[in-house]
């Protein structure tokens, strides 16, 4: 009997750290009661894959995936700082409990609420890189109802599992944006948010319908100056050059402006600012918008570039924006309402 009890022992010893990991990555995650839950569909995958490529490997069954979210969350992390921005915009800022560390290049305006939320992925954090990159441990430890990630983790740094670990830890929603689509899919993922918390609902439909109506203002001016813009991505000393299908779309799609050059195909980081495309479209060019991810105020190194120096917009049709505008971009309603804000001062002073 003593020898029984002794095995008996062991075997508890052994089984107790599996059921604790089983437990810590999202153990009786699928049993969630359905009056407490919703049903959503992450959308990317179901819209927008034959756009951009999962990555190998990625199965293909994630186009048609729905999760089962619980409804008012209270324990969220949140990769993406567009999400930050959107739910600090809802009052939602206090159900965060986790984050992505982005340094110094955090916008203030979150550093000053999310700033003591504890570090799951990015500079500084153990077995973490980049953002892209999350310590599965930590994410594990939060104990987390609710994983909203994007497109920085929906394959990450040559590792196309990021979403399936994180789905095993806890419900996880992938916010992130379609190239070219950024309203759209900003509107999509508040609608979600919606159902995700009901008290919220009419927020939603007050802060959709402001983001519309600051559009239809902006779109109608910019119809009346009629200029053509070229954005400008500076990072260091290297400039890339962006038109409708890049990161900054809504400058074109929804706010419409006039490209100074087409074509230039989609992406989020643009094409390389090649002399001889940029010299062929100088007389297109009405105004150069540039965002710089570095904060150094390229406007003088701009202007003295060999190849925009050419240009008749410069120097007098040159605007800077900071890196916020690299960071946030797409999926915050707080900071996309700035944006618009922004470029509608902007035509407005010509």
């Amino acid at each position: 009997m003593k020898k029984a009890l002794i095995l008996l022992g062991c075997m508890v010893l052994l089984i107790a750290p599996v059921m604790l990991l089983v437990g810590c990555f999202g153990g009786g995650r699928d049993t969630l009661d359905p009056e407490t839950s919703v049903v959503l569909t992450n959308r990317f995958y179901a819209e927008h894959r034959q756009q951009e490529p999962l990555g190998a490997g990625v199965p293909h069954e994630r186009a048609r995936q729905t999760v089962t979210v619980p409804v008012n969350p209270e324990r969220i992390i949140v990769f993406g700082l567009g999400e930050l921005d959107t739910l600090l915009y809802l009052g939602l800022q206090d159900r965060v409990v986790g984050i992505a560390c982005f340094g110094d290049s955090m916008p203030a305006h979150l550093q000053a609420v999310f700033g003591n939320r504890t570090r799951v992925a990015g500079l500084g954090v153990a077995n973490s890189d980049f953002p892209h990159n999350p310590n599965y441990q930590l994410v594990a430890g939060l104990n987390p109802d609710l994983i909203i990630i994007e497109g920085r983790q929906r394959a990450g740094r040559g590792d196309t599992g990021h979403f399936q670990r994180l789905s095993a830890v806890a419900p996880t929603l992938d916010f992130g944006l379609t190239t070219g689509h950024m309203l759209r899919d900003t509107f999509y993922n508040l609608s979600d948010l919606a159902k995700i918390f009901p008290d919220i609902a009419d927020d939603v439909a007050s802060v959709k319908t402001k983001i519309n109506a600051e559009i239809k203002k902006t779109y109608a001016l910019a119809q009346t100056v009629n200029q053509r813009v070229l954005m400008v991505l500076k990072n260091n000393n290297a400039y890339s050059i962006l038109g409708r299908e890049g990161r900054w779309s809504f400058i074109f799609n929804e706010l419409g402006l006039g490209e100074g050059i087409t074509g230039l195909g989609s992406g989020t980081h643009g094409a390389a600012a090649s002399e001889s495309v940029i010299i062929a479209n100088a007389n297109n060019i009405d105004m150069i918008f540039i965002v710089d991810r570095n904060n150094a105020n390229p406007t003088n190194t701009l202007m003295s570039h060999t190849i925009f120096n050419r240009l008749p917009a410069v120097p007098n049709n040159v605007h800077l924006f900071n890196s916020d505008w690299y960071m946030i971009n797409g999926g915050g309603v707080q900071f996309f309402l700035t944006q618009i804000a922004q470029v509608y001062e902007i035509l407005s002073a010509i």
